[in-house]
């Protein structure tokens, strides 16, 4: 806060200056180490630190260990309830969960809280009856609750208060539906609620109904983020309702039911949801295409598409060129985050050669975008871009700071060769002033020739990712000089060789191991672009660059002592 001299100040007493200082505090990331001992210096303190100590839990552990210890047995790995609670019991709990804002509940956590107990389902079933319709934790305003069991489940409903105004609910294998209605209802009648989200864990299904979450959408009015990832029909049939909310900032959405979709009438004059900001939509390349072309949903700002297509066994251009015609419809050009990745059931190879690759024409819809900071684009198959197209690229789009142009596609084809050579990387050091983070899939043995060694290259590049990139043993030299030289903040690049095992940093406890002895077959001798040749070609890369970057290094010390003479 800036006091400027001669202004009246409003005067502090004792406890607004401690409330102050801990609010400062509470910013710093170990906010509890430094908080904690202050509480123990007077009562003043005291008072002051525990209402910031108790304001984020990331768990209940802490407020059942109030209740008394006849009551409640707590081990090393579990609390459980020895007897019924009655009303003296509870003090604590009130008085402490009064500062509580926000809070979490695992009833199955894959990790463990370190030296954190599970609260056994009886404990917020005694916590659900005591509090059928108010809550003990009245100034509650973040929940974040994981549950499968109907215990589990119910043991949420006494924290959702007046107060709350976000909720992430997961949905684990074994819900009952009543249970899960009973939830919704009472979310329902919470009318300040900003945030919604309820997901479910993969290949759960979901309890979710859609009389109930239809009720709930209609009575909620003032939600700015939805966020609905849990797989479902029922998603579909709530557009409806959904689509009419005047508030949303933020959706997050699984499209299965395409007749669902089909149903809606279009909007060709204005936008539905005028105030979103950023979508997410998970489906099929086909509802996703309808739901941002036919239904009309524009995006002010971000557009990610997890395109999942349930039928076929690889990626298809066809399949994927609605999603980029519906794009190019867009009537805003003011798009900063562009996220496409598509994902196939199967593994089937590819038979149509036209399947092979993703034509750069298709792509052009996005270039007209000038305001991309941020563009991923994991669709499975390579991109037929070229090194010219990439010039194209950082030239249209001059704020770039994470490029994304799949380092990894998971189908290729044997006549494949990557279009995009070691140019590109000089052509994106030496055009994109503000670019952090690029992933490409390279023939990292073409393009040496675009490096100039007489011209300084100062990229703020950070992280690089050459996926599954091209190399040979003949080109390692060049391409360690290269990227030492014209990229020289990318400390440890990263690649991946294999379809399981990855090699992040070119560092050997990362990378796949290749023993001296195993030298591959004399068919991967043949094949230059064989897994064991590649993978021992990066790691000689990486020995290389840590040389040049222990010259480099040295060069400059030795240059500022110079000029300190």
């Amino acid at each position: 806060m800036i006091v400027m001299p001669g202004s009246p100040q409003k005067a502090l007493a004792t406890d607004d200056i401690l409330s102050l200082i801990f609010e400062t505090l509470y910013q710093e990331s170990t906010s509890y180490r430094i908080i904690a001992p202050c509480s123990r210096v007077n009562r003043k303190f005291h008072a002051a630190a525990h209402r910031w100590l108790w304001r984020s839990l990331p768990h209940l552990m802490p407020l059942v260990s109030l209740l008394p210890e006849d009551a409640v047995e707590v081990t090393p790995t579990s609390a459980t309830l020895k007897r019924p609670l009655i009303q003296p019991d509870w003090k604590k709990f009130v008085e402490y969960g009064r500062c509580v804002r926000t809070i979490a509940h695992n009833d199955a956590p894959s990790t463990p809280y370190r030296n954190c107990p599970q609260i056994d389902p009886s404990i917020l079933l005694a916590i659900a009856m005591h509090w059928p319709h108010t809550s003990p934790l009245p100034n509650l305003v973040e929940i974040q609750w994981s549950t499968g069991t109907k215990r589990g489940a119910l043991g949420l409903l006494p924290f959702c208060t007046p107060s709350l105004r976000s909720v992430q609910f997961v949905i684990k294998p074994g819900l009952p539906a009543p249970v899960m209605d009973s939830v919704l209802e009472r979310l329902a009648n919470q009318s300040g609620l900003e945030s919604l989200t309820i997901s479910s864990r993969p290949h759960a299904t979901s309890p979710v109904s859609q009389s109930a979450l239809d009720t709930l959408l209609l009575k909620q009015r003032r939600l700015k983020k939805l966020d609905l990832s849990f797989d479902s029909p029922v998603q579909s049939h709530i557009l409806p309702t959904l689509l009419t909310l005047p508030n949303l900032q933020v959706l997050h959405i699984t499209l299965r039911d395409m007749d669902a979709l089909r149903a809606i009438p279009p909007s060709e004059v204005n936008p539905r949801m005028p105030s979103l900001e950023k979508l997410w939509v998970i489906g099929s390349p086909s509802a996703t295409s309808y739901f941002i072309h036919n239904v009309n949903i524009r995006p002010s700002h971000t557009l990610a598409v997890h395109s999942v297509d349930y039928e076929a066994e690889h990626p298809r251009v066809s399949g994927l060129a609605p999603i980029f015609h519906a794009i190019d419809t867009f009537p805003s050009r003011e798009l900063t985050k562009l996220d496409v990745m598509v994902s196939h059931w199967g593994q089937g190879e590819i038979e149509n050669p036209d399947d092979y690759a993703m034509p750069s024409r298709l792509l052009e819809p996005i270039w007209e975008f000038s305001t991309l900071i941020t563009i991923r684009l994991d669709l499975g198959i390579p991109l037929m871009l070229t090194d010219a197209d990439v010039r194209r690229i950082v030239t249209a789009l001059p704020n770039l700071q994470n490029l994304n142009l799949g380092a990894e596609p998971r189908y290729t084809h044997d006549d494949f060769v990557p279009g995009m050579t070691l140019a590109t990387l000089v052509t994106i050091s030496t055009h994109c002033r503000y670019i952090s983070c690029v992933s490409l899939f390279i023939n990292a043995t073409k393009g040496f020739e675009a490096y100039n060694p007489l011209v300084h290259y100062d990229s703020p590049l950070v992280s690089l990712n050459l996926g599954r990139s091209w190399i040979e043993s003949h080109y390692e030299e060049n391409v360690a000089i290269l990227i030492s030289d014209v990229l020289p903040n990318v400390e440890n690049p990263q690649y991946t060789i294999g379809d399981e095992e990855e090699g992040e940093g070119f560092e050997d406890d990362n990378t796949q191991e290749v023993d001296d002895d195993d030298e591959g077959t004399a068919e991967d001798h043949a094949d230059p672009h064989c897994q064991a040749t590649m993978t021992k070609c990066w790691r000689n890369v990486h020995l290389m660059l840590s040389v040049l970057r222990k010259v480099r290094r040295l060069e400059r010390q030795r240059i500022a002592m110079s000029a300190e003479r």
